[in-house]
């Protein structure tokens, strides 16, 4: 990847912004990731937001949709706004607050699988919970019998213990 640190005709806050969301390093916003970069920026408009409108937005801004978006790109999208220093720091302080690990990938799979495939994973995390607090219920099963086992034989040998010794009858 370009290193964009040395690019000094882009604002900080746009690197920022780019590197956050090229979560494959690639020098390109994809679909994927411009979709992760607007459920941030804008939640309510990204609902709407599918491959046309993408292909459209890059068309806007000169960008091939079929690799998607440069930091030139979003800096032309920046630029073009007629706020662009307050657009720009508001949309840099969500990003900035948004946890980055695993989470673009995870937004990809849940907006791109079916919704039959979104229901299996569901089926299949419930199933490893059930699995799990069998296992655990087992587990708390099986010590209580123990702690029953150990409480009956300290029972027992505090009852030996406490019992006058037999007489002797020799």
């Amino acid at each position: 990847m370009a290193n964009l640190e040395d690019r000094t005709d882009l604002p900080d806050k746009i690197k920022a912004i780019f590197n956050f969301f090229n979560s494959d390093e690639d020098e390109y916003l994809n679909y994927h990731e411009f979709l992760a970069f607007l459920r941030i920026v804008n939640p309510a408009g990204a609902p709407k937001f599918d491959f046309t409108a993408f292909t459209k937005w890059c068309q806007r801004v000169n960008a091939n949709p079929d690799k998607g978006l440069t930091i030139d790109n979003l800096y032309v999208t920046y630029r073009d706004l007629d706020n662009t220093e307050e657009a720009l720091k508001l949309h840099y302080d969500k990003v900035m607050v948004t946890p980055r690990p695993g989470w673009i990938n995870q937004l990809q799979t849940l907006y791109t699988d079916t919704k039959e495939a979104q229901q299996k994973k569901v089926r299949e995390a419930i199933d490893q919970v059930q699995k799990s607090n069998a296992e655990r219920g087992e587990m708390l099963r099986k010590a209580l019998i123990e702690l029953e086992i150990g409480e009956e034989r300290d029972m027992a040998r505090n009852r030996r213990q406490r019992s006058p010794p037999l007489p002797n009858l020799d």
